[in-house]
């Protein structure tokens, strides 16, 4: 899973189903596709959401904060499938990777964000924490 936005940074989140906990699988299983919205915003927060199967098949989601369309994306027909971003908040809230860059580093702002503890499968542009 990846999340950015203009103003927020990016980072990335990777693991294997096993390697998820009861609280993700569990917000993992209340995401709900919904149809792909037109019209849109700028520089929304928006995430992609790849579901690797065992056969090696992939599935990619997308998603944007208010559920709206971005405009730096690709075209509405060619957009991966929606997933409502209300439904996906609850699995992001129990991600903690720090984004590329820290917004809330008052005069600082835009700063680098500090490595993600080895243990939390985050991967964001500067720094890879995953095995």
């Amino acid at each position: 899973m990846s999340i950015s936005g203009f103003f927020q940074g990016s980072s990335a989140f990777a693991a294997d189903r096993a390697q998820l906990s009861a609280a993700q699988l569990d917000a993992l299983s209340g995401l709900r596709v919904i149809p792909t919205p037109g019209g849109g915003a700028a520089d929304a927060v928006t995430v992609r959401l790849t579901v690797l199967d065992a056969d090696g098949s992939s599935q990619t989601y997308r998603a944007v904060e208010g559920d709206v369309y971005d405009g730096d994306q690709t075209d509405t027909a060619d957009a991966p499938p929606t997933i409502g971003y209300g439904s996906l908040v609850q699995f992001i809230d129990t991600v903690l990777c720090p984004a590329s860059e820290d917004p809330d580093a008052g005069d600082d702002a835009g700063a680098e964000a500090s490595a993600p503890p080895s243990d939390t499968h985050c991967v964001s542009r500067a720094f890879s924490s995953s095995p």
